[in-house]
């Protein structure tokens, strides 16, 4: 058995790549990936553009809505919130606030 690439992430921001070591870890990781058994989890720096509901340490915020293809794009891999994609959720928490934040 060898390596095997599973999934690619955020190919235009991070670029995280999925791999498995042989063929029954990458059945193993597809079908919890699927299940939705995969937490993802990011950290980002955050500046502020206009008003904000995130202003104070502990606020969160979920966004709630289907992803798929970015039909206003010719980029076949960018998504986009789109009606006719899969169902997602992402939820927002501030960690920190301020200049040394």
């Amino acid at each position: 058995d060898s390596a095997m690439v599973l999934h690619r992430l955020d190919q235009t921001t991070s670029g995280l790549v999925l791999c498995a070591k042989n063929k029954e870890a990458a059945r193993i990781c597809g079908e919890r990936w699927h299940d939705d058994a995969c937490k993802k989890e990011y950290l980002a720096i955050a500046l502020p553009h206009g008003p904000s509901r995130l202003n104070n340490i502990g606020d969160t915020l979920v966004v709630d809505a289907p992803i798929g293809r970015d039909t206003e794009s010719d980029d076949p891999v960018r998504r986009a919130v789109n009606a006719d994609g899969q169902s997602a959720a992402t939820r927002f928490e501030v960690l920190d606030v301020g200049a040394g934040a």
